[in-house]
């Protein structure tokens, strides 16, 4: 085998194939150890490869290797092997060093992408922060009904009606459904807690039959609609 082994200042060895046939000897390495070695572009296609194993030729590239292996404080060890056929390595394909594609119009389409997921994560952030302001006045809402003196008189009136209370962000719903007998009585208590009547409108009847629905507002901390609810006869 036509090469050189001297290898000054050796830290340390690494073994290889060497495959031989009456006529030629190849060294078999990964080709990562070729770029590894710094040499991937420096091998000839007198060499031969198959998947991720090249076969670098003695006469030449198997010494570039084995050179730079020793540059780097690397001695190469070498397993024998011979055939007095044709080595198969012969009907490998020549060897290539592996080039990198760019595709311009993939980097431009992902950079597109890139953009609007970063345009849709700004907009959730928003939309976070939205429903965090929210939560956080139906919550305060919440707690204003807990020991709301107009909630609690509001409570208190109604005691012989159906009362719906529904806190959400800054207004407190209030339904109440009473019957027509009921429905004077219910509107003066209204008035009585304070509230300001500001329509009248028909239900819808597929849904609760023939009723008029008050709409009444008091602008108290929070804001209180109630809704009135009275069954028509």
């Amino acid at each position: 085998m036509s090469i050189i082994e001297a290898t000054p200042e050796v830290t340390r060895t690494r073994k290889f194939d060497f495959y031989a046939d009456p006529g030629h000897g190849w060294l078999a390495v990964k080709r990562t150890d070729l770029q590894k070695a710094g040499v991937a572009d420096r091998i000839s296609r007198c060499s031969y490869q198959r998947e991720d194993m090249v076969f670098l030729e003695e006469d030449c590239d198997a010494g570039i290797f084995i050179k730079a292996l020793a540059e780097q404080g690397i001695k190469a060890e070498f397993r024998q092997h011979h055939t007095d056929r044709s080595s198969k390595i012969r009907g490998y394909a020549s060897y290539a060093p592996q080039s990198v594609t760019l595709d311009l119009h993939a980097g431009e389409y992902h950079a597109q992408q890139c953009d609007r997921l970063k345009t849709e994560i700004e907009k959730l952030k928003d939309d976070l922060a939205f429903h965090r302001e929210q939560l956080s006045a139906v919550r305060k809402a919440e707690k204003s009904v807990s020991g709301n003196a107009v909630i609690d008189a509001l409570k208190a009136a109604f005691m012989w009606a159906k009362v719906k209370i529904s806190p959400a962000a800054g207004i407190v719903y209030v339904t109440v459904n009473v019957s027509a007998a009921d429905a004077t009585r219910a509107h003066r208590t209204c008035e009585a807690l304070g509230f300001e009547r500001r329509s009248v409108e028909p239900c819808d009847g597929s849904n609760i039959g023939s009723a008029l629905h008050s709409d009444y507002r008091k602008f108290d901390a929070p804001t209180i609609k109630l809704y009135l609810i009275e069954e028509v006869h």
